[in-house]
């Protein structure tokens, strides 16, 4: 329907249908559809796009929310280098807007995890002294438990 309205007339509607999409892609990448939730984000992408050229004030704080949630998207899909690039684009949108600070201090955070961030290992590459520690207790039962008693 956005799109049809979109369509007839575009001053009135298309930031409703950025909205839309930037919505529908939000919930793709809940539910771990990551392609078609980019598809979406990227066409509010260019929507928003538009509209920020002609009127800055009032479409540049929601062209940084997009931005931020293509970070998180490329951020679930371990594509850091993508992502940094759109938290930087999102904090710089947002640090225009004091009522955004809360955003910027997120986008902010995000940068600086992806920073120290490494790829996710494997849980059980290293143990932690308790469970070295009980693990060394089963050896020594084991090791008992199979010595013979001599007679």
């Amino acid at each position: 329907i956005r799109r049809r309205l979109a369509e007839a007339n575009p001053a009135a509607f298309e930031a409703d249908l950025a909205d839309t999409c930037n919505n529908l892609g939000i919930l793709l990448k809940d539910t771990n559809w990551t392609e078609e939730a980019k598809k979406y984000y990227r066409e509010a992408l260019e929507i928003r796009r538009r509209l920020a050229e002609a009127n800055p004030a009032a479409f540049e704080a929601d062209l940084a929310q997009i931005y931020y949630n293509l970070g998180l998207l490329e951020w679930q899909k371990n594509h850091r280098f993508a992502a940094k690039v759109y938290f930087k684009e999102a904090l710089v949108l947002y640090k225009k807007f004091p009522r955004l600070a809360i955003w910027a201090n997120r986008a902010y955070q995000n940068l600086y995890e992806l920073k120290y961030w490494k790829y996710p290992r494997k849980r059980n590459k290293r143990k932690t002294r308790k469970q070295r520690k009980q693990s060394k207790r089963r050896e020594q039962r084991k090791k008992w438990a199979r010595r013979k008693i001599k007679m």
